[in-house]
């Protein structure tokens, strides 16, 4: 009886040592059973989208959309579309009733090239649209745009950078056109770039403040959070009622690293950031989903569906009337979607 029970006691003791499985979940399963539990299920509207222009590209993405209740998908034009020449991805998407096409901002691009004449007849090219109705607001508006690869260890890839002044006369003319038609204005504007030491953040901070009473009548939309940190991003807010961000869910190690220093809402283990829930639930009517997706490309690009199923999963943790602003309402106020 006595050696049963050593033998027993040094079990237990070992088990201390050993990597048992637990009999309760680990806390990391528990936070996403309960995600599970609480995630909206609705109707999701993506704020933010750059498919291929090819039309089987649309075509493949649109019914991934359709399979993911995504019920609309604001598309539009990156910053670097510019060298293209062309916006075939913007008239071929209106074939598609899920799709909200913003007018296009290359004209920013060959501010950056110093094209003035070019910039001024793409700039026509948008107002002509946007005064027309065919598109629904401007995007993306890139004003500062670095090479994010950079951050990854040094990627032959790159990123085109895109530098304009913030007060360039076509910029200040086009806010004034938003302005005057209470559209949106998708405005992709990074504050801090580590690998050549810019930190610009109060500049960039001041300009938002200055320009959000200037032109009141216009939805500014600061892409990606703002790609600053929830207290910068807070004090705009509160002197900007027409300020709002888009945010969107780092899929990949390569996304995460390129917005290291940009202020992401989620990390590796792919949950909502403390910091950013507090956020969110803070100004539940000012955050609006935006995937950044770019469907067509090469790589991490290919299953839209399962990123929209992972971002439901990332948002489960906040209130299920929370859940539906960010993912659905607001995008459908700020962009006036019937």
């Amino acid at each position: 009886m006595k050696f049963f029970i050593v033998v027993l006691g040094l079990l237990l003791i070992s088990g201390l040592f050993l990597d048992i499985p637990s009999q309760e979940p680990a806390a990391s399963e528990k936070k996403r059973a309960a995600s599970a539990a609480g995630r909206y299920r609705g109707p999701v509207i993506d704020a933010h989208n750059h498919p291929k222009r090819k039309d089987h590209h649309l075509q493949a993405f649109f019914e991934q959309a359709r399979e993911a209740n995504v019920e609309k998908v604001v598309v539009m034009t990156t910053p670097n579309e510019f060298r293209k020449h062309g916006n075939d991805m913007l008239r071929n998407s209106r074939s598609y009733p899920g799709a909200v096409a913003l007018c296009t901002a290359n004209f920013v691009g060959f501010i950056h090239r110093k094209n003035e004449e070019r910039a001024r007849r793409e700039f026509e090219w948008m107002k002509a649209d946007l005064t027309s109705g065919v598109c629904g607001g401007v995007g993306e508006v890139g004003l500062r745009h670095y090479d994010k690869t950079a951050k990854e260890g040094g990627s032959n890839r790159g990123q085109d950078v895109v530098l304009v002044d913030l007060n360039h006369p076509l910029v200040l003319e086009m806010l004034g056109l938003a302005d005057g038609r209470g559209a949106p204005v998708v405005l992709h504007i990074e504050p801090v770039y580590s690998p050549a030491g810019i930190d610009n953040l109060s500049k960039v901070k001041n300009w938002y403040k200055r320009v959000c009473r200037r032109f009141p009548g216009a939805k500014l939309i600061a892409a990606h959070n703002g790609m600053m940190s929830p207290g910068d991003l807070e004090a705009l807010f509160s002197s900007c009622g027409n300020l709002f961000a888009d945010f969107k869910f780092m899929h990949n190690r390569g996304s995460i690293t390129g917005f290291q220093d940009l202020h992401p809402m989620n990390g590796l283990d792919s949950g909502l950031f403390p910091q950013w829930r507090k956020m969110i639930g803070k100004y539940p009517g000012r955050f609006l989903f935006a995937s950044d997706w770019k469907y067509g490309r090469r790589g991490s690009f290919e299953d839209y569906t399962g990123h929209i199923r992972a971002v439901r999963e990332m948002l489960g943790v906040l209130p299920p009337a929370v859940q539906r602003k960010v993912l659905y309402e607001n995008a459908k106020r700020v962009f006036s979607i019937d």
